[in-house]
């Protein structure tokens, strides 16, 4: 073919193909523009997801104002955008993962009331163990003491024969009883704890370090005494300490210028017993309260981890 024919044919189709490639290029942009537009977010909405990070990541907050150099093609800045927003949500999910994490391991209210009846009963549990050995009232901080007015009593009976050691027999006899009543005590206590129901047991467990056996001694010291009574009775004639103190009473009666006297000595020891073992279950709940080796059950953990921030 001839050359000077076939050279403006070149020229005229190398022409159109420029033109074609021209428009080609400027069609994917504008492709590519309108995808950026629809995928990229807006930056009123890209602050709202950036400002929910933590301080450490505060760089990312104005991330979608910065002038990125215009060699970073419209490809680039998609995926610049799209690492932001992955970056954002990961943190905003980490962060909602961690506070649902945390309100999950927070107990129920079930969970609190339960964990509150279970320090109780491990108090009562070790404070009967304790007391029900032998001088287990008569040498500890909860020895039973005669009150006042036997105390003028036994005062008066040391001129008497027979009776010129009475208060030390009666302090011994009565504090040997409690002991041998304590045992029995266990199932007492715990019964009335297992029947307890806590009206705020939150209030109970953010409280003071008292407040689960002050709740308890509310609750119960009143049908606890009328049981216990009888228990006591049996082992203050087990050790001869009624009709000892009967016969104590007759001889002081008969004393010249002395007020007649007949304290109730049974009701006095069921009622100091009792306060022995309220201490001994009060002194467990500090314990587990402030020391957390003394939580032993899982139960015991979760519940009372709660109160530890409570100041």
């Amino acid at each position: 073919m001839d050359l000077r024919i076939c050279c403006p044919f070149k020229v005229l189709s190398s022409c159109l193909s420029e033109r074609r490639s021209a428009s080609h290029k400027r069609q994917r942009g504008q492709e590519a523009k309108d995808m950026l537009s629809n995928s990229a977010p807006k930056p009123s909405t890209l602050l709202s997801w950036t400002t929910n990070l933590n301080t450490q990541h505060s760089a990312l907050i104005h991330i979608h104002n910065i002038h990125l150099p215009p060699s970073i093609n419209i490809h680039m800045k998609q995926r610049l955008f799209s690492l932001v927003i992955l970056t954002a949500f990961t943190f905003s999910s980490c962060d909602t993962l961690q506070q649902v994490a945390g309100s999950l391991n927070e107990p129920t209210n079930a969970e609190i009331a339960s964990g509150l009846k279970q320090a109780l009963e491990i108090g009562v549990s070790e404070g009967a163990d304790f007391l029900s050995k032998r001088d287990g009232y008569f040498k500890s901080e909860y020895k039973i003491l005669l009150p006042d007015n036997v105390q003028q009593v036994t005062d008066k009976l040391k001129v008497i024969p027979g009776f010129s050691d009475a208060e030390n027999i009666l302090l011994e006899r009565i504090n040997r009883a409690a002991e041998d009543a304590a045992s029995s005590a266990k199932p007492i206590f715990v019964n009335a704890i297992k029947e307890m129901t806590f009206s705020d047991a939150l209030n109970i467990l953010m409280g003071p370090d008292n407040s689960a056996t002050n709740y308890l001694h509310d609750k119960t010291s009143t049908p606890l005494y009328n049981e216990f009574l009888p228990i006591i009775n049996n082992s203050l004639n087990k050790f001869n300490v009624l009709e000892y103190w009967r016969d104590a009473v007759t001889a002081y009666n008969k004393l010249p210028f002395v007020e007649k006297a007949n304290p109730n000595l049974s009701g006095y020891v069921t009622a100091m017993a009792l306060e022995g073992m309220y201490g001994m279950v009060e002194k467990k709940e500090r314990q587990i309260r402030t020391d957390i080796s003394s939580r032993t059950t899982d139960l015991l953990k979760k519940v009372f981890a709660k109160q530890d921030d409570k100041g």
